[in-house]
Parts: structure tokens; sequence; C-alpha cells
């Protein structure tokens, strides 16, 4: 009962400091990015062969609809992303019930939330954590498929975790569970060909109706091709993840644990097994991700947090069963591990609640930056230059959003990644000045002034301040 207890505060923590989170200000650019391409959607423009984006079909799959019931608001677009992390706790839950053992579930609850990276994407119009949440939850099904012993319903556990497999695919290439449910497939001794051929026709049903909706040419100039001419601008640096470890301190202490771990104590049993594959393929994707930002990171969190938990308690069995001793010893032995096992969790705790504060601090902290109070200049400019029907164009995204006024939907990503790699050229930029027109252009953190020959294609604009031209 204790443990249900704690189980249910540590979701109620997250679930309200969550939510109180959702309505602070934008800092990552791309969240702007994110909410203009739903505005634009809401519009009725069509995404992908009218607005320009960056991003695989699941991630607008999974948010658009709670983003317009709730209000079409920035967030409402991050209580999207809080729905879906939720679940992957509350499968982490039901996991621990599969293993009739919910201190497993307690211990990977407690470090998710307190690891930044986990806690920060939750509450961040991204699609990291949406492709990571439904690979938990593909792994946790598929794990419950291979407890079942009802045959009748195994069917319905290999096609949602299918479904699952297919959407974390469609929202960011997450193939880290391809070896983990091989594996898993590889332990039914019964319908094992027939299960495995389910599970890749759900998979590539899937996959094959959401990009024929739509439109496999759109998607693959948007994603691919961007991607692409990507990897020509950044250069490939895989030890770059250990840079990103750094500045999230207990993920990259389970990682390295993890890693010795896996050199020096690897046990037979199919779920550490599992979930080290899990661990070694996730791994590779990151690296495989040529990580730019911190949070491509949130990859590795989930597994790293199973297995860490898995060999915790299992060796706290093995300490308690390996060995016979004498009463007298065999008392002292018990009394000691006990208390080994009592500072080890106080331990933990304290650590863990200091993660927890420290970061929502942090996040407090930003809010309070200069960048966010001179940002107010652009959006009173704009609030008071144009009104609600004028297009604009500006290369930071939260304006749109933050006034109401929207840019063309080709425009709708002005990243460095759009304008390095030549997705948006001169020429491109031009012709889409000359259909829209524009009221403003507002160069506001340097991304517009990067296209070349930017000041002669605005010669129509008269150049009121360095930051802003606006329409003769």
């Amino acid at each position: 009962m204790k443990t249900k207890l704690l189980i249910l505060l540590i979701l109620t923590l997250f679930l309200i400091s969550g939510l109180v989170f959702l309505y602070r200000d934008i800092v990552e650019n791309d969240e702007g990015i994110y909410w203009v391409t739903f505005l634009l959607a809401d519009k009725g423009y069509k995404l992908y062969s009218e607005i320009t984006f960056s991003q695989l079909p699941g991630f607008f799959i999974s948010i658009y609809g709670l983003f317009k019931l709730f209000g079409s608001t920035i967030a409402a677009a991050r209580f999207g992303v809080l729905y879906w992390s939720t679940l992957a706790l509350l499968s982490i839950v039901w996991l621990g019930h599969i293993k009739k053992n919910l201190i497993f579930s307690l211990i990977s609850l407690a470090l998710l939330i307190s690891i930044p990276t986990y806690f920060n994407q939750s509450i961040t119009l991204q699609s990291d954590i949406i492709a990571v949440a439904f690979s938990t939850l593909s792994f946790v099904i598929l794990i419950k498929f291979s407890t079942s012993s009802n045959n009748k319903r195994s069917n319905i556990w290999v096609i949602l975790s299918a479904l699952f497999f297919s959407l974390a695919l469609l929202t960011k290439f997450d193939y880290s569970l391809v070896l983990p449910l091989g594996f898993l497939f590889l332990t039914q001794k019964k319908n094992r060909m027939l299960n495995v051929l389910l599970f890749s026709l759900i998979s590539l049903t899937t996959t094959i109706i959401t990009l024929i909706f739509f439109g496999p040419k759109n998607v693959l100039t948007n994603v691919l091709i961007l991607r692409e001419n990507a990897l020509l601008v950044y250069p490939f640096e895989p030890f770059k993840i250990f840079e990103y470890l750094k500045n999230d301190l207990l993920l990259f202490v389970l990682v390295s644990i993890n890693i010795l771990i896996l050199i020096f104590k690897q046990k037979k049993d199919y779920l550490f097994k599992s979930y080290y594959l899990w661990f070694i393929s996730s791994l590779f994707l990151v690296i495989s991700f040529r990580p730019n930002f911190h949070h491509h990171l949130l990859f590795l969190v989930v597994p790293s947090v199973l297995l860490f938990s898995n060999y915790i308690l299992s060796a706290n069995v093995s300490i308690n069963s390996s060995t016979v001793l004498p009463t007298s010893l065999e008392f002292r032995w018990a009394s000691r591990t006990s208390q080994l096992i009592k500072t080890f969790l106080i331990v933990l705790t304290v650590v863990l609640l200091y993660s927890f504060v420290n970061n929502l601090n942090g996040l407090k902290a930003r809010q309070n930056s200069r960048f966010l109070k001179e940002r107010e200049t652009a959006k009173n400019f704009i609030l008071e230059n144009t009104n609600i029907n004028d297009t604009i164009i500006s290369d930071e995204a939260a304006l749109y959003g933050m006034t109401g006024r929207l840019p063309p939907p080709e425009l709708a990503d002005l990243s460095y990644v759009q304008i390095r790699s030549g997705n948006i050229t001169s020429d491109k930029f031009q012709s889409i000045i000359k259909k829209y027109k524009p009221k403003l252009v507002i160069a506001w953190n340097g991304r517009i002034k990067e296209i070349k020959g930017i000041e002669r294609m605005l010669g129509n604009y008269d150049k009121i301040r360095d930051w802003v031209w606006v329409r003769q």
C-alpha cells in the first residue's frame, strides 16, 4: 500500500508541476515553429504540400487533435506532449504490475521525473518525447504479450505494440526497439512466426496509410531531403553526446553505470536482456542522429532508467539470498544489508529531490531572461503596426502565435537548418515575398540576415529599425 501511495504521489507531483509550467513563455524557437504550423493548419493550409514542416507526420497526428480541443494555444500543444509523456509513465507502473514488483515502478518513476531531460521535454512542444512515449508503450505492451497465457488476447497485444512502434518511427525515426522486440518475439515458443508477421503487417500498413494520406513525395521533400542537406552543413561528431551528458548529471551517472553493468555484470533473465538491448540500440540511435541539441539525449532516458532499476532490485535479491550463514552471522549479515539498502534509498531520494527542485528553479529562472523581456518590444511593434489579417515574416517564430499574425506557409520554419542547408534559397525567399507581400519582415534573432541579398530583396520596404522592414 505504501508503494502505491508513493507512486501516486510521484505522478501527482509530475502532473501538477507539468501543468504549471505549460503556461511559461516560449524560449526554444522550435516551439514557435511548431505552434505556427498548427495555426496554419487551422487556417486550412495543407501540411507538407503548402506548409513547410521538418517533422514526420506522427508528431502532427499525436498533438493536433488535443491542440484544437484545448484552445489552439501553446499551452494546449504542450498539454498534448504532457499527455503522451504521462501515458508512458503509467505504462511503467503497468510494467511493475506485470513484473509483480511495484518497487521497480516506484524507483523508475522517481528517476524519470528527476532527470531534467525527461521532465523538460514532457512540457515542451517537441517530437522527441512523443516518440519515446510511443516506444515505451510498444515495449511494455509486448512485455505483457510475452507473459500472457491467453492466446485469444495475445493478438491484441501484438497489434497494439505494432501500432505504437510504427508511430514511434513515424514521429522521429525511432528504431531503437528493433533489437529488444525481436528478442522478445524469439523468446516465444508458440506461433512465433505468425506473431512476427502480424506485427510487421500492422507496422507496415500503418506507415503506408499515413504516408499516403500526407503524400510520400511531400514528406520526402520536407523531412528526408532536408536532413540529407543538413548532413553537409553539420559535421559528424559522435562524441558530442558526452558533452551534452555533462549538462544532465543524473542521466550521465545512469548511462555510465549501465555501461559498466553491461561490461561486468550481465544477467540471464529475458527482462534484463530486453532492457540492455534497448539501451544499446538507443545509444546507436542517438549517435546516428548526430545530436545537435541536448534534447536528443531523450532516447537514452527510459531504457537507462529501466535497466538501472532492474539491476538495483535484482542485486538486492541476490545479496539477501546468495549465501547460507550460521544463525548469528546470518542475522548480522541481514541487518547490515538492510541498513545498506535503507542508506542507499535515503541518498537516492535526496539526490532525486535535489535534481527535481533544481530543475524547476532553472525553468523558472529562464522566464526572467533579458531575451524574453526584449521580445515584448517586437510583439508590441507588430500589434501596433498590423491588423489580424496582415501577413508578416519573422525569424523569431514565437511572435506569430503571440500576435496572431501568420507568415506565408512556406516560411513557417525559418530555422538555421532550413537556411544553412539551402532549403530556403534567396530566390525562393524573394518569390514568396512577391507572392504574399508581407506587411512586416522582422529579423529579430539574425536568421533572416543570413539569407544572401536580403537587403536587395527588401528594396520596396522601409527599414525603420535595425531588425524590422515595413512595406511601403
